[in-house]
Protein backbone atom coordinates (compact mmCIF):
# COMPACT_ATOMS: atom_id res chain seq x y z
CA UNK A 1 0.00 0.00 0.00
CA UNK A 2 1.52 3.31 -1.06
CA UNK A 3 2.37 5.97 1.47
CA UNK A 4 -0.39 8.60 1.30
CA UNK A 5 -2.21 11.38 3.10
CA UNK A 6 -5.55 13.12 2.82
CA UNK A 7 -7.55 15.93 4.37
CA UNK A 8 -9.95 13.46 5.99
CA UNK A 9 -9.42 11.94 9.43
CA UNK A 10 -9.60 8.14 9.38
CA UNK A 11 -10.57 5.67 12.10
CA UNK A 12 -9.46 2.12 11.32
CA UNK A 13 -10.89 -0.94 13.09
CA UNK A 14 -9.15 -4.26 12.50
CA UNK A 15 -11.74 -7.01 12.01
CA UNK A 16 -9.26 -9.83 11.32
CA UNK A 17 -5.58 -10.36 10.59
CA UNK A 18 -2.56 -8.38 11.65
CA UNK A 19 -0.01 -5.99 10.25
CA UNK A 20 1.83 -2.75 10.75
CA UNK A 21 1.16 0.89 9.92
CA UNK A 22 3.50 3.86 9.89
CA UNK A 23 1.62 7.04 10.82
CA UNK A 24 3.58 10.30 10.67
CA UNK A 25 6.84 8.35 11.06
CA UNK A 26 5.68 6.29 14.07
CA UNK A 27 5.23 2.53 13.65
CA UNK A 28 2.19 0.74 15.09
CA UNK A 29 1.62 -3.01 15.07
CA UNK A 30 -2.05 -3.99 14.89
CA UNK A 31 -4.19 -7.13 15.07
CA UNK A 32 -7.82 -8.21 15.30
CA UNK A 33 -9.73 -6.06 17.79
CA UNK A 34 -7.45 -3.01 17.54
CA UNK A 35 -8.67 0.45 16.54
CA UNK A 36 -6.45 3.39 15.61
CA UNK A 37 -6.73 6.87 14.10
CA UNK A 38 -4.93 8.52 11.21
CA UNK A 39 -5.33 12.30 11.66
CA UNK A 40 -5.89 14.63 8.74
CA UNK A 41 -2.78 15.35 6.62
CA UNK A 42 -0.60 12.71 8.36
CA UNK A 43 1.42 10.50 6.04
CA UNK A 44 0.43 6.84 6.46
CA UNK A 45 1.42 3.48 5.03
CA UNK A 46 -0.17 0.14 5.92
CA UNK A 47 1.18 -3.37 5.44
CA UNK A 48 -0.65 -6.54 6.43
CA UNK A 49 1.48 -9.50 7.54
CA UNK A 50 -1.51 -11.89 7.19
CA UNK A 51 -4.78 -11.69 5.30
CA UNK A 52 -6.54 -8.78 7.00
CA UNK A 53 -9.96 -7.15 6.97
CA UNK A 54 -10.22 -3.58 8.23
CA UNK A 55 -13.14 -1.18 8.52
CA UNK A 56 -12.19 2.39 7.62
CA UNK A 57 -14.43 5.24 8.73
CA UNK A 58 -13.57 8.73 7.54
CA UNK A 59 -14.86 12.21 6.96
CA UNK A 60 -14.11 11.89 3.24
CA UNK A 61 -17.75 12.16 2.03
CA UNK A 62 -18.31 15.37 3.99
CA UNK A 63 -14.95 16.79 2.89
CA UNK A 64 -15.81 16.03 -0.76
CA UNK A 65 -19.26 17.63 -0.37
CA UNK A 66 -17.66 20.78 1.08
CA UNK A 67 -15.04 20.72 -1.71
CA UNK A 68 -12.20 20.54 0.87
CA UNK A 69 -10.92 17.03 0.20
CA UNK A 70 -7.40 16.26 -0.98
CA UNK A 71 -5.49 13.01 -1.36
CA UNK A 72 -1.89 12.50 -2.44
CA UNK A 73 0.47 9.56 -2.58
CA UNK A 74 4.17 9.00 -3.12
Amino acid sequence: YRRNRSSANRVIAVMEGEGRSVVDGKTFDWRKGDTFVVPSSYWVQHRASTVATVLVMSGEPLMRFANHYFWEAE
